[in-house]
């Protein structure tokens, strides 16, 4: 029988092996670079906002461990044509994953889901929330002002 684990592991390497949305775009209007010292991931993020703050498109490239590019692949995935007052919502949803009594305020795809099971290793929360926090602040700074 599979365990959760096994099938969210399994999702995790389906994401690095075959990324959703690598690449850079043409049309960007947002374009954002999160680095992560203690390891050298890097993820760079070019997005597509429309005017009403609905993320259009995002792709990703940068480098990083198996954890960081499948975390970015599933966020490609998870933030086209949703708002940016969605995407932030869904950003501090997949940081609360790391939290020992994690209820959830929205419900999580199975994709972010999986990410959670990287919480057991809280040494490697950055690798999965550097592309999340790397949308975070590019929509921080092209929405507050």
């Amino acid at each position: 029988m599979t365990s959760l684990q096994q099938i969210y592991s399994e999702v995790l390497v389906r994401h690095f092996k075959e990324p959703a949305h690598k690449g850079r775009l043409t049309n960007e209007t947002l374009y954002e670079t999160g680095y992560n010292p203690k390891c050298g991931d890097v993820i760079n993020l070019s997005i597509s906002c429309v005017d009403d703050g609905t993320i259009q498109e995002i792709m990703f490239d940068g480098k990083g461990c198996m954890i960081c590019q499948a975390s970015a692949s599933i966020l490609t995935r998870q933030v086209r044509n949703i708002t940016s007052d969605e995407a932030k919502q869904l950003i501090h949803e997949v940081e609360k994953l790391f939290d020992k009594e994690h209820i959830g305020e929205i419900p999580l795809p199975d994709d972010v889901k999986a990410l959670g099971s990287i919480s057991r290793y809280p040494t490697r929360k950055q690798c999965v929330t550097l592309a999340w926090q790397t949308l975070g602040r590019a929509l921080q700074r092209h929405y507050s002002r």
